[in-house]
């Protein structure tokens, strides 16, 4: 979830302030994880859900967030390193490939 919902920004040299790459990461940060995601700050969706939900919904579901809040509450423990997932390979500079003209 953490790799899905967070890590395209929330890696070294990207607009977020911190990584969380790693458990380590998560575990330091953990605290405010908890602040973001319980005033859903975190992760970034300005589109109102009102309706009907955008296909590419970006933001947590109710048990996302419920999961994040639980695993603060019970003091951040680390799971099974087996159960992660490959991790995201190397991001280039650009998301969408080097534009054609910088200024």
């Amino acid at each position: 979830m953490v790799q899905e919902k967070c890590q395209s920004c929330h890696r070294p040299g990207d607009i977020a302030p911190f990584s969380l790459l790693t458990y380590e990461d998560a575990k330091t940060w953990a605290q405010d994880i908890q602040r973001v995601v319980e005033s859903r700050r975190m992760p970034p969706w300005k589109p109102a859900d009102a309706h009907d939900r955008f296909a590419s919904f970006r933001g947590l579901t109710e048990d996302q967030r419920r999961t994040i809040l639980d695993w603060v509450d019970a003091g951040a423990p680390e799971g099974d390193p087996a159960d992660l997932p490959e991790p995201l390979p190397e991001q280039g500079r650009w998301l969408l490939g080097d534009p054609d003209l910088v200024l």
